[in-house]
C-alpha cells in the first residue's frame, strides 16, 4: 500500500536536508536553470521528521535563488520506507540517458542566455555535437561477454599480463576497454586477459557505436597497439622517474619496467664519468646485491625500412619484441620473453 501523501507549500526554511542523502548535485547549475525558467513540479518530504527525500538540491538552489516558498509533498511514511524514496528517487536519475540527436534538435531555438543558465554552455554543446559524430557509450558489463577480436595480431605473455595485474591491484581500471557494439575488444585484449587472472566479474568499458569488422574499428585496434610507438623517449628522465618510483614501498610493480632493466637503461643513457659498469648502475638503481654475469655478445643492425625489419625478425624466428622506444627494437637471440640485467641494451 503506498503512503499517504499531502501537498502544500511550506517555507524553505522549515525543510531539512536529509543527513544520509548520498547524492551530491551541481547547486549552483539548478539555481541557473530555476532563474532561467522558473521552479516547477515538488519536492518530496518525510512529514514525520521533514527531511527531503526527493529534491534536496533544488530545494537548495531555490533558496540560493531568493525564494522563500515551494510546493511540498508531504509523505506519511516510516523511516525504512522513506530511506527506499530517497535511494530509488537518486537512482532513477541515473538510468536515463539522452537522445543526443533529439536534443539538439529541441534546443536549437532557444537563446543562448537562457541555454547558459539550463546548462546548456558553449563547451558543453561542443561535446554534443562531436558525440552526433562519434557517439559512444560508457558502461560496466560482464567481463564474460567481452570476446577478443579474431584479427587481433598482438599476443600478450604472461610477463606483460603481470605487469597489467599489478597495475590493476594498484590503481583499479584507470583506462578503459574500447569495444564494438557485439561486445568485441577493439582495445584493452591485454587487460582483459589480467582481469580475468585477477578474478574481475565486471570491467569498464567504451562501447563504440560501430561493427567489429568495419574499417573504422580495424583502425582503432592497430592505432592503439601502435600510434604509442611512434612517441621518443627521454630515457634519461626516464630513468629518472623510475627510481623515484623504486623508492616507493610498491617498487617498480606495474610500471612495465624491472629493476634489472633499469639498472640496463641506467648504464647506456650516463657516460662512465657517472656510472661505470653494471654493479655501479645497479647500486644507483638501488638493488639488492647481485651474482655478476659475463658480459653478452651484441650486434646492432640498421635496416631501411620497416618491411626490412620484419623481414630479419622472421628469417631468424623471432616473435617477441622485450622493448620498444620510437623505432628502436630490443630483442633476444636466441628468442628470451624476459630479459636481464646482462641481455638487455636500450640503444
Amino acid at each position: 500500500m503506498s503512503p499517504t501523501q499531502k501537498y502544500s507549500e511550506r517555507l524553505i526554511s522549515d525543510l531539512k536536508q536529509h543527513p544520509n542523502n548520498p547524492r551530491r548535485g551541481n547547486v549552483e547549475a539548478i539555481k541557473q536553470s530555476i532563474e532561467a525558467s522558473g521552479f516547477f513540479g515538488a519536492i518530496i518530504v518525510q512529514q514525520s521528521t521533514g527531511f527531503i527525500l526527493a529534491g534536496n538540491h533544488r530545494a537548495q538552489a531555490a533558496e540560493a535563488a531568493g525564494i522563500k516558498k515551494i510546493p511540498v509533498i508531504e509523505i506519511d511514511c516510516d523511516d525504512a520506507t522513506a530511506m527506499r524514496i530517497l535511494l530509488s528517487d537518486n537512482q532513477a536519475a541515473e538510468t536515463g540517458e539522452w537522445d543526443v540527436s533529439a536534443l539538439l534538435e529541441s534546443i536549437k531555438d532557444i537563446d543562448a542566455k537562457y541555454l547558459e543558465q539550463m546548462g546548456f554552455n558553449d563547451d558543453y554543446l561542443a561535446d554534443l555535437y562531436e558525440f552526433v559524430d562519434h557517439p559512444f557509450k560508457t558502461e560496466r558489463i560482464s567481463i564474460e561477454k567481452l570476446q577478443p577480436h579474431p584479427r587481433n595480431y598482438r599476443e600478450h605473455p604472461q610477463d606483460q599480463l603481470d605487469q597489467i595485474i599489478e597495475s590493476l591491484k594498484t590503481h583499479g581500471f584507470y583506462r578503459n576497454i574500447i569495444v564494438a557494439k557485439d561486445n568485441t575488444i577493439l582495445a584493452g585484449h591485454g587487460v582483459v586477459l589480467a582481469a580475468k587472472q585477477l578474478g574481475k566479474k565486471r570491467v569498464p568499458i567504451i562501447r563504440l557505436d560501430i561493427d567489429a569488422d568495419d574499417p573504422r574499428a580495424l583502425k582503432v585496434m592497430t592505432s592503439d597497439n601502435e600510434i604509442n610507438n611512434l612517441a621518443l623517449v627521454d630515457d634519461r628522465a626516464l630513468t629518472d622517474m623510475l627510481r623515484e618510483i623504486m623508492q616507493d614501498d610498491e617498487g617498480l610493480n606495474g610500471t612495465g619496467f624491472t629493476a634489472e632493466q633499469l639498472a640496463a637503461l641506467t648504464l647506456v643513457t650516463r657516460d662512465s664519468a657517472e656510472i661505470i659498469d653494471k654493479t655501479a648502475a645497479a647500486e644507483w638503481v638501488g638493488m639488492p646485491q647481485f651474482d655478476a654475469m659475463d658480459e653478452p655478445f651484441r650486434l646492432m643492425i640498421t635496416l631501411e625500412s620497416e618491411d626490412d625489419r620484419d623481414e630479419l625478425m622472421s628469417l631468424i624466428g623471432n616473435s617477441i619484441v622485450i622493448k620498444r622506444i620510437g623505432k628502436m627494437w630490443t630483442i633476444k637471440w636466441p628468442e628470451k620473453s624476459r630479459e636481464d640485467l646482462a641481455s638487455v641494451r636500450f640503444e
